[in-house]
């Protein structure tokens, strides 16, 4: 069963279509028929959390297809990357793409 209904109508017809998703209640009369409100739904059916964890911070944000994207509180959430590896920094970590040489000339 549907959660959202969208109609399409003109002056000969009238398209109906039950969406999956709970969506916004919108009405546009115009020439054209709205369907930019309609995309997120259509491309992205299902819900995702996102982990976003930097050296600066770290963040839980849930997304979703009929919601706007919400930022997640998680209690205990480490409050960024190098808490969440247990050390005091991590600026001495490896640059992007590349490893940090041991003493015996070997990628450690």
């Amino acid at each position: 069963m549907g959660r959202s209904l969208a109609i399409f109508a003109t002056p000969t017809s009238v398209l109906e279509f039950r969406l999956p998703n709970d969506l916004e209640d919108h009405v546009s009369v115009t020439d054209r028929f709205a369907i930019t409100p309609l995309l997120r739904a259509v491309t992205f059916p299902n819900a995702a959390l996102v982990l976003a964890i930097s050296q600066n911070g770290a963040r839980l944000v849930e997304v979703s297809a009929d919601r706007p994207a919400e930022e997640v509180t998680v209690p205990g959430m480490p409050r960024d990357a190098a808490s969440a590896v247990g050390l005091d920094s991590i600026a001495g970590r490896a640059p992007p793409g590349g490893c940090r040489a041991t003493r015996d000339g070997r990628c450690g």
